[in-house]
């Protein structure tokens, strides 16, 4: 099983805390002219109670150049009234149309026409030859009367657009792509060995008492050595034995928070062993 969800948000934050630098994130696909430019036209986004009602736009993208985990996309979006709110999707394809949401962001959009700037905080994985979409959702007020603009890209590419109404998507014929830029950090062959030292390092952080932090130590130390070697299965069996142990303590000798923060570090290595893994 490819894992096609991977959440790394409280780990990356734990690890920044630590002064552990992440991966530089790389452009997974980009339709921007130079310097970020894109073209004056646009397709309309509104909502449910704006003039000719709710209308939504979603632009489609394949990964290539390996997997990454998702960070961010940027959208050249502007309001044509005041500054609104507005829900952007990342969503997997179906059948050439947006299909089920991975991640929904909220964002500000402007009254200048400018890149906005859609956050990742669940940080999904993007894996390699897959196609996925990145859609607005002006439909989560029933009184936006919002209409704004999501500009089109200067780079001649179309036929990646789709549109709906509050239903179902349709794809838009015969109209230039809008402009947008999706980030992520490259997942490489090494990434969970250095999460798991890096998992180690956050254990050692908390400052419990040396023979209740070594009865953790020993099993992540474990996990470390078996994935180094290349044993997958044996990597995860042995972050699976940390888990059950941190949360038969949370509460007890680890705090819930810390209890929390170590199963989710945890988990999201067992994922990236599975996806690396292609178990």
């Amino acid at each position: 099983m490819r894992f096609p969800f991977l959440r790394l948000g409280l780990a990356l934050a734990a690890l920044a805390l630590l002064g552990v630098a992440p991966v530089r994130a790389d452009v997974v696909f980009s339709n921007l002219g130079p310097g970020d430019s894109f073209g004056p036209g646009f397709l309309s986004v509104r909502g449910p109670s704006a003039a000719g009602g709710e209308r939504n736009i979603a632009q489609r993208f394949t990964v290539t150049g390996g997997d990454f985990i998702f960070t961010s996309a940027e959208l050249a979006l502007r309001s044509f009234t005041a500054p609104s709110p507005l829900t952007i999707r990342l969503m997997e394809d179906a059948g050439g149309l947006p299909g089920a949401t991975l991640e929904t962001m909220q964002v500000t959009v402007p009254a200048g026409a400018s890149l906005v700037t859609a956050a990742s905080a669940t940080n999904p994985l993007l894996l390699n030859g897959q196609t996925y979409w990145i859609g607005t959702d002006a439909g989560t007020d029933a009184g936006d009367h919002f209409q704004r603009a999501w500009h089109l890209n200067n780079q001649g590419q179309s036929g990646n657009s789709a549109a709906n109404s509050g239903g179902p998507w349709f794809p838009i014929v015969g109209s230039p792509d809008a402009a947008y830029r999706v980030s992520g950090d490259p997942v490489t062959a090494g990434a969970p060995e250095a999460l798991i030292r890096d998992l180690i390092a956050l254990l050692k952080s908390y400052g419990l008492p040396k023979g209740i932090e070594n009865s953790y130590l020993v099993k992540l130390e474990a996990a470390l050595s078996t994935a180094e070697e290349g044993d997958t299965a044996g990597a995860i069996a042995r972050l699976e034995t940390f888990i059950h142990h941190v949360q038969a303590q949370s509460g007890k000798k680890l705090t819930v928070g810390q209890a929390q923060e170590l199963t989710t570090a945890a988990q999201d290595i067992i994922g990236l062993l599975g996806l690396l893994g292609g178990s």
